[in-house]
């Protein structure tokens, strides 16, 4: 029966919220002694390590859990790193999320391969070597880190941005939107001057305003807007 090795009891108690405050990496492998020599190159970068046996057993973890990398190894008895990785590709919450093969084949012998999965995949060369694993691991928690710290700041700056964009547009006539324009950029300018947003944020309204000036860009080079 397939068992996720003792981090299992972490997969269950982790739900997939937590991955926001923390990067989660999964290591699958049958070989513990792999995963072990894995998690020791790992475990310098402070991130948590997740463990999983064979491919059932990761398909546990990934449906409980966002993970900001998946180390996975090719050769597995019963489901193999390719029907695994084809098989996390279908949960639409792991659909992107990036997958290492660790595998002593050729990187071209892999992409060639019909079982090779879609999406953002790379490859590492067994024997593995400490300092690829760990800046290709250290890549990956960042960006995850760092998309989980936006969606945050989108939570928190949207119950007041939207609520006011929205009274812009309705107050306006539909075809001429430069009035609601105009109303975000005077809102976003107003939650930059103040410090009720905190860092995260000021960074989530800036790319509002950003956004919102490049639209204001186009609509004033719309000839059908200018006032008759």
């Amino acid at each position: 029966m397939s068992t996720v090795t003792p981090a299992s009891d972490q997969c269950r108690a982790r739900p997939a919220q937590a991955a926001a405050a923390d990067a989660l990496v999964l290591i699958v492998d049958d070989n513990e002694s792999k995963r072990i020599a894995l998690k020791s190159v790992l475990l310098p970068l402070g991130h948590t390590i997740v463990e999983a046996d064979s491919g059932i057993a990761a398909l546990r973890c990934v449906l409980d859990n966002d993970f900001c990398v998946i180390l996975l190894d090719v050769r597995m008895p019963v489901m193999d790193g390719f029907e695994t990785a084809a098989l996390i590709r279908k949960r639409q919450q792991s659909e992107t999320t990036p997958i290492v093969f660790i595998t002593a084949h050729r990187r071209d012998d892999i992409v060639d391969n019909d079982g090779c999965p879609e999406g953002p995949v790379d490859f590492i060369s067994s024997p593995v070597r400490s300092s690829e694993l760990r800046e290709k691991v250290a890549a990956f928690a960042e960006q995850f880190l760092e998309r989980a710290e936006l969606r945050a700041a989108a939570l928190h700056v949207q119950p007041v941005v939207l609520p006011a964009a929205v009274a812009h547009i309705e107050g306006r006539r539909c075809d001429d939107p430069r009035p609601a324009i105009t109303g975000i950029l005077r809102l976003t300018a107003e939650l930059l001057d103040g410090n009720g947003i905190g860092d995260r944020g000021r960074g989530y309204v800036e790319i509002i305003r950003h956004h919102a000036q490049l639209l204001e860009r186009v609509v004033d080079d719309v000839p059908a807007l200018d006032p008759a």
